[in-house]
């Protein structure tokens, strides 16, 4: 083979230790340039760094002109790229470079329940504007999944699609062979199930009508030609009926459903707007698709359903009025959209539960209702963030319904106006995974005094789903040593956003690792971007210490017996990741590599939750694609005995029963100082004990809200009974969804009192106790307050700081625009 016809040499060094303990023995070197791939194996020792080898079995394939100087180009390519160190280290880094210079990639690891990670460079900045991940519910759970799918793609000065190469790592990573069927052939959009990981399909970018379709993750694919052009094809995420897969025209509007991975398709129907599988997990409701039926106006649709497994369809409430197009979301037992109100021309919510008649929506404010963020949906709740007008926007938390909302939060961050017309959304809002009924928020304090700043933000964190509110304890420590003198207004602050479009996840916090939260942010009187670290709990927010090290981006790994960290976006001359196994006590650096790259992404590599396994993601000009795999067994040399466990109880902070969500949870964790990692059968013994009712389980009921002193004032009278009568007896209270206590002062919490439906005042025998009306002067001053406040607020945009993180939400996109 000629110097002249060799384009880029992907090379892969495999001297990681595997988890069961065995050393990989073969070196995987590929000749890209070549119509097929060429591969060579030789036996490599484990225990020596092997250059002389590599370069032997590579110089053999040239002529004997070019030996030496390949031998010298390889070493030095390799020395830059694989970060050799000669040290211990290199049992942990292999580097794989795939030189593809296409700008985007969309990674799949298959079985994990991400479905997929979009990764772009671009080359005008240095750091990477867009990382997206979205979460679905978890899938899989098994060690012999290692593949990961690399689908890059290039687009043309006209948006068009010019580039596209299909890659597949079947070892976690540490190589990966390039797909020579695609060689010739442009990929549009794809697709898998990531609950039976099988199945993969690919459309054609030149011929739309045009699928290719795999039964094996991607290793060999069978081309179908079909009778439509599909532009989205999605699967149903549901291991027992793997095979399901719909798909859309949007030309001609029509939906399909395929029940054995498109060799036959059925028509649902046409003049379809948008569609949603069921997310049911038993039952006939995981055959169902929900989806907008599009009227002959064009400008409203009717919700139906089709049952895929018979082709039953309908309407899913024939008496619901016609609804905004575009608005459809299905989300656990809730199915909502959004009607546009005739009178006011403004967005009103509809909520179906478990396919029952629609109901409006009821929040207790009156404020103008703009745009719906569907935040979570839990199997108890929705939670939405409304924005009511430019710089305000309120979190409101449903009842088991999903129909009756009460305020939890106002004010809470989020995209103003012209991030959201340029499709960024984002909100103030954490849900902790690791901690049961746990949320944190950015509040404003103060709006934003021009375009280009941010408001004044303050953190603050609830342990009863959103029923009160305190601000988070800050460390008595630095991560030097040093005492940490922060008293009231002073407090932790945190970075943390929810929403589309954004830089990695603000906060971590996972349910394989019970009270881990790490994330970026200050003490203080309110978050700002001077004096910041990584903060990391290890007891669900109660308490917190400063990290050594400042990073954007961590993960962890093993039920949190590892910790990674490193810096997202450009690492310049060399690019490092930090771990820790002390539970963030001692960090120690490793270099992946000593080029300057464009570091996009950290975290596992594999769907396993025990595993000790993780990838870094990067790109540079030089190289391409730059994929780094971690193996840290060499580091946890010993697996966990008895004695390096704890029983953790977490608790609600301001619970005098010290319990959380109205029970005790048990928690059977590592302790923090002990450097060894979980076995594959640890859980964690997850036990529950419920507890005495306390006031801390319980929130205000719909038409009440929450004083300073905790109790909850009525503010509503939206009821029937007010037509005919003076009063309206009603539960101040409502037990937080999903709280599990007994007992205790339940019943008197839940017991009603009467009011006077005009005056809002609470009725007793001994009269009237307190009343919310106000005199006449008095209200004209608070509307010219309220006025002034309004206009100034106005003239203010709320600006997005790039270095906060996401995770994905659901969004009801708003249906009327402003003009």
């Amino acid at each position: 083979m000629k110097l002249g016809t060799i384009c880029y040499l992907a090379i892969a060094v495999v001297i990681i230790a595997s988890v069961d303990g065995e050393s990989a023995r073969l070196l995987h070197y590929s000749d890209t340039s070549s119509s097929q791939e060429t591969s060579y194996e030789i036996d490599i020792d484990p225990k020596y760094d092997n250059q002389h080898l590599i370069g032997r079995a590579i110089a053999e394939q040239f002529s004997s002109q070019s030996k030496a100087s390949h031998r010298r180009g390889f070493n030095r390519r390799l020395r830059n790229i694989a970060g050799f160190d000669r040290t211990a280290k290199k049992k942990i880094i292999n580097v794989f470079t795939i030189p593809d210079f296409t700008t985007s990639a969309q990674t799949r690891f298959v079985g994990r329940n991400t479905k997929e990670i979009n990764l772009k460079y671009f080359l005008a900045v240095s750091v990477p504007t867009i990382y997206k991940q979205t979460n679905f519910r978890c899938g899989f759970r098994t060690t012999a999944l290692k593949i990961i799918l690399i689908l890059t793609s290039r687009r043309d000065r006209q948006g068009r699609i010019s580039t596209t190469n299909f890659y597949r790592s079947e070892d976690n990573g540490a190589t990966f062979a390039r797909s020579w069927f695609f060689e010739k052939i442009l990929i549009q959009r794809w697709d898998y199930n990531y609950e039976s990981p099988n199945q993969l399909v690919m459309i054609d970018a030149r011929n739309s009508r045009r699928i290719y379709v795999s039964r094996d993750i991607g290793k060999t694919f069978t081309t179908r030609t079909l009778d439509f052009s599909p532009a989205v094809l999605r699967f149903r995420t549901d291991a027992n009926i793997g095979n399901y897969v719909t798909a859309y025209d949007s030309y001609t509007k029509k939906l399909y459903v395929s029940r054995d991975i498109s060799v036959k398709w059925n028509l649902i129907d046409d003049r379809v707007r948008n569609f949603h599988w069921s997310t049911a997990k038993s039952g006939s409701n995981i055959y169902k698709v929900y989806y907008e039926y599009l009227n002959a106006d064009g400008f409203s649709t009717r919700i139906r359903y089709c049952n895929t497994l018979t082709m039953e369809k309908g309407d899913l409430d024939p008496q619901m009025t016609d609804a905004a197009p575009g608005n459809l979301l299905v989300v656990g037992k809730f199915v909502m959209t959004l009607v546009n109100d005739v009178n006011t021309s403004r967005p009103l919510l509809y909520v179906s539960q478990n396919d029952n008649p629609f109901r409006i929506a009821h929040f207790p404010s009156s404020l103008a209702k703009r745009r719906f963020h569907v935040i979570i949906s839990g199997s108890d709740e929705i939670i939405i963030a409304i924005n009511h007008q430019s710089n305000l926007t309120n979190l409101y938390i449903s009842d088991e319904s999903g129909t009756y909302f009460t305020l939890a939060i106002k004010n809470i961050y989020a995209a103003s106006d012209l991030l959201y017309r340029l499709g960024y959304s984002f909100l103030g809002f954490a849900s902790i995974a690791s901690m049961p009924g746990t949320y944190i928020v950015s509040q404003v304090k103060r709006p934003a005094q021009g375009l280009l700043s941010r408001p004044s933000l303050v953190s603050l964190i609830s342990f009863n789903k959103g029923g009160t509110w305190h601000p988070i304890i800050p460390p008595k420590k630095d991560r030097f040593g040093n005492p940490i003198n922060c008293r009231a207004p002073c407090s932790l602050h945190l970075d943390v956003l929810t929403g589309d479009f954004l830089p990695e996840a603000a906060l971590y916090s996972s349910s394989t690792a019970p009270g881990l939260i790490m994330g970026i942010g200050n003490y203080g009187k309110e978050l700002t971007s001077v004096d910041r670290a990584i903060y990391i709990s290890y007891d669900g927010g109660a308490t917190w210490v400063q990290s050594a090290h400042y990073y954007r981006i961590y993960t962890a790994l093993n039920h949190g017996s590892i910790i990674l960290a490193s810096g997202r976006g450009l690492q310049r001359n060399t690019v490092n990741v930090s771990y820790s196994c002390n539970s963030g006590q001692t960090f120690t650096d490793i270099q992946v590599a000593n080029l300057t790259l464009n570091t996009l992404h950290l975290g596992p590599a594999q769907p396993d939750t025990n595993s000790l396994l993780a990838v870094v993601l990067s790109h540079d000009m030089v190289s391409g694609w730059v994929f780094a795999t971690l193996n840290f067994r060499s580091v946890l040399s010993r697996e966990c005995n008895n004695n390096d466990y704890i029983e953790w109880y977490p608790y609600d902070l301001y619970d005098k029963e010290k319990c959380l969500l109205g029970a005790r949870y048990s928690y059977r964790i590592r302790k923090f100082d002990s450097c060894c990692y979980n076995k594959y059968s640890y859980s964690g013994n997850n036990t529950i004990t419920p507890c005495l009712c306390t006031k801390e389980d319980f929130q205000c009921n719909y038409g009440f809200e929450i004083q300073s002193d905790g109790t909850c004032t009525v503010i509503a009278a939206e009821r029937k009974t007010c037509l005919n009568d003076s009063t309206f007896t009603e539960v101040a209270y409502r037990k937080t969804p999903g709280n599990k206590c007994k007992g205790g002062i339940e019943t008197e919490m839940l017991r009603g009192k009467t009011y006077w439906c005009k005056t809002l005042q609470v009725k007793s025998d001994a009269g009237l106790t307190y009343s919310l009306a106000i005199g006449v002067p008095a209200l004209i001053l608070i509307v010219a307050i309220l006025i002034y406040i309004q206009i100034r607020r106005n003239r203010t945009r709320i600006y997005y700081d790039n270095d906060s993180g996401l995770i994905a939400p659901s969004k009801l996109e708003e249906s009327t625009r402003e003009k």
